[in-house]
């Protein structure tokens, strides 16, 4: 379509243009929404096979939990994928970092841990200091999207999510439209 609109003249033959040029705008506008819709069916088969090889079973015991997610009820199909790939997760400082495979979805974060092929999703657990009583602190693997999240980036990171006070999450490749 472009290389006939390019051998048109649009002097000589402006009708004729015009209904090329209509049709090359309409043409790239089907192509967008064919490769969307490609896209979409894609994330949700990607969803649909990382759902078949979650082990939610620590979240089921969760006894803190206020919502089906937070208890091992997890329908990933449910949700909308926005990006999917490998994250660092440096919880505090002197604590080790935590290699995760991180699903972006449109209501929140989830963060898994890769065992073979099974995907974990399972709860954080660190010791924090306070003086003389030493407490623990319980980090969840899904992370909601609020007014608490804090998108950044550090100086020496590519990009980062802080959540709370004293969590960083470390995208390595992070790219995603906001």
């Amino acid at each position: 379509m472009e290389s006939l609109l390019s051998y048109t003249d649009s002097n000589k033959e402006p009708e004729e243009y015009k209904q090329i040029s209509r049709a090359l705008e309409r043409a790239k506008e089907i192509l967008a929404y064919v490769n969307q819709a490609v896209q979409e069916a894609e994330n949700n088969h990607r969803l649909k096979e990382i759902q078949s090889r979650l082990d939610q079973s620590s979240l089921a015991k969760n006894k803190h939990g206020h919502s089906d997610e937070l208890k091992g009820n997890l329908d990933l199909t449910k949700h909308k994928l926005i990006y999917e790939g490998p994250l660092i997760w440096r919880i505090a400082k002197g604590q080790k970092n935590i290699d995760l495979h991180v699903l972006l979805l449109d209501e929140f974060i989830v963060l898994l841990q890769k065992a073979d092929d099974k995907y974990i999703l399972k709860n954080h657990s660190i010791n924090k200091s306070l003086g003389k009583d030493d407490n623990k602190l319980t980090h969840s693997p899904i992370i909601k999207y609020g007014p608490s999240m804090l998108f950044r980036a550090v100086a020496t990171d590519k990009i980062s999510v802080k959540h709370r006070e004293e969590s960083f999450l470390i995208c390595l490749t992070c790219y995603w439209k906001g």
